[in-house]
């Protein structure tokens, strides 16, 4: 009788700031990132607004510790500029649409919407009761989750729909990181909780993962980014977790800078197969 081992792995995740012609030195700040990844050596990384197809080559062949890539093509580069890479064999790649907010209307946003569509890239550890959940969400850029602001249902909504995304992987682990667009604070943040029963590895940190200077003047940082855990039981430890990219770097071009508008996400943790049928 052949029984999965318990499996340790460690993930990583950045919302990279990798919009077209917004981005401050993508190419340079790429490159570093890559180096510092490979410095990192976690098992996975996540990787939110890959949104050209140059920065995605860039990430290949910077990251040769990772041969394995998830993604799924569209124009201008991978859809919802959602891309993982793994040190291990991935399968079953998907990626799910967001319903997208009827306000926005407008034909600046109906373009937008085309170019960085929202949703989630699933794709699974080949050989192991484990999928890897990249997303991204919708933005809010008034700083409001109140349920009086316009955008407040379609963050519900959007959190809904991952939610019993998250429910169709039956006799797998789960773990979902990416840009939520959402702070701890909001009650959107807790209505995923409920919804989705999935564990906050960063539950205790209240560190913002938006550089503040990044943000308009007298606009609070909040902490927007997440790594989770489903199901949330006992069968899984968590090891370690960390901040990533806090402080700025100097690039090749000599420029001082931060590798993201973002602080990355780091965590590991540890899987107990066999007992995940009795959460089931």
């Amino acid at each position: 009788m052949n029984e999965e081992k318990n499996s340790t792995f460690s993930i990583a995740s950045l919302n990279t700031l990798g919009i077209p012609f917004l981005s401050p030195y993508p190419v340079d700040r790429y490159i570093a990132l890559c180096q510092a990844f490979e410095r990192l050596r976690v098992d996975i990384i996540n990787l939110q607004e890959v949104h050209t197809y140059n920065l995605f080559h860039l990430l290949k062949k910077n990251l040769p510790s990772y041969p394995y890539v998830a993604y799924e093509r569209a124009l201008p580069g991978p859809q919802g500029g959602l891309v993982t890479l793994s040190r291990h064999p991935l399968e079953k790649v998907q990626f799910t649409p967001f319903t997208y907010p009827k306000q926005m209307k407008h034909a600046l946003l109906y373009a937008s919407k085309l170019i960085h569509k929202k949703g989630a890239l699933v794709a699974k550890i080949q050989g192991k009761a484990l999928l890897i959940c990249n997303t991204h969400l919708i933005p809010n850029r008034q700083g409001n989750w109140s349920r009086e602001n316009k955008l407040y249902q379609a963050h519900e909504k959007q959190l809904e729909e991952l939610s019993n995304l998250i429910a169709q992987a039956a006799q797998n682990y789960v773990v979902v990181s990416g840009d939520f667009n959402i702070p701890k604070s909001s009650d959107l943040y807790t209505h995923f909780l409920d919804i989705s029963h999935a564990k906050d590895i960063f539950a205790a940190d209240d560190t913002p993962t938006f550089h503040a200077e990044f943000l308009p003047s007298g606009k609070k940082a909040q902490r927007i980014d997440y790594i989770f855990l489903y199901p949330e039981v006992a069968t899984i430890s968590i090891h370690a977790s960390s901040l990533l990219f806090q402080n700025k770097v100097t690039l090749r071009n000599g420029k001082t800078a931060y590798l993201s508008d973002h602080i990355g996400l780091m965590a590991e943790f540890e899987l107990f197969p066999g007992s995940l049928d009795l959460v089931q």
